[in-house]
């Protein structure tokens, strides 16, 4: 799990998260960020998926939201629909499926 880092510190290093996600068909969101810790969590279930992955950014604002921000992309592969096994990392999901047997493992 990575954080984002700030050099102030006090209340101007203090992050504030949010999500940025394209539109998902079934019209669900999929995923929710804790606004101060950058925890994201899954917010469905992804047994039946047409797709086993995700792709979105997460905003890191400093002063609780209203100073500087940075953003990271976030991919997230479903490995086992039938456990319900996901997987948050920064590779292609070609990547993933290749080493599937290790992550799993």
């Amino acid at each position: 799990m990575r954080m984002a880092t700030d050099r102030d510190t006090g209340n101007y290093s203090a992050m504030a998260y949010r999500l940025i996600i394209p539109p998902i068909k079934e019209g669900k969101e999929g995923f929710v960020v804790e606004t101060y810790t950058g925890l994201i969590k899954t917010a469905m279930l992804f047994h039946n998926m047409r797709r086993s992955y995700f792709k979105f950014q997460v905003i890191a604002t400093d002063d609780y939201g209203k100073g500087l921000s940075g953003k990271a992309d976030v991919l997230v592969s479903v490995v086992n629909q039938l456990d319900m096994q996901v997987i948050v990392s920064n590779v292609p999901p070609t990547l993933v499926e290749k080493k599937i047997e290790d992550l799993t493992e």
